[in-house]
């Protein structure tokens, strides 16, 4: 597994590349960074939710917050890695991916 700084560089490298593109080439690419950013964010949204859902609603046996904590590790790892995409991008834009209207 890449250590932070790593994937961090790696992050920063793609969106160099990704704006030295053409414009049109560019924009496509960077459309579908927001695109996938936001999918994730909402997927990491619901694996907490449904985390906390389950820590009030299961018995607290060592198993169960093994499971728990387990859960919310790795949430916490989906979210710093999303994050660290998502800042070498404009915030702006990332936070409200662009949605084709019905003609396009």
């Amino acid at each position: 597994m890449q250590t932070t700084g790593e994937q961090d560089d790696a992050w920063r490298d793609l969106a160099e590349l990704i704006k030295s593109l053409p414009a049109d080439d560019s924009a496509r690419y960077q459309d579908a960074v927001r695109l996938l950013v936001h999918d994730l964010r909402q997927k990491i949204s619901i694996v907490h939710g449904s985390e906390a859902l389950l820590r009030r609603s299961i018995p607290a046996t060592t198993e169960n917050l093994e499971l728990l904590d387990g859960i919310r590790v790795a949430n916490q790892q989906a979210i710093e890695l999303v994050s660290s995409l998502a800042q070498h991008f404009d915030h702006e834009q990332i936070s409200s991916p662009k949605i084709p209207s019905k003609g396009e």
